[in-house]
């Protein structure tokens, strides 16, 4: 797959390294239950 920049140059993106930047900004800034949302559970 190609893609072309701004100034008209072809660019190949590395796919690898882009699939771990987004693991990465995903599992820092995902966080699906907020502490104070959580349930509190007797006996814990």
């Amino acid at each position: 797959m190609k893609f072309v920049d701004e100034s008209g140059k072809p660019v190949t993106p590395n796919f690898n390294e882009l699939t771990k930047q987004k693991q990465f900004t995903i599992r820092k800034n995902n966080n699906p239950i907020e502490l104070s949302d959580a349930i509190k559970y007797p006996g814990n």
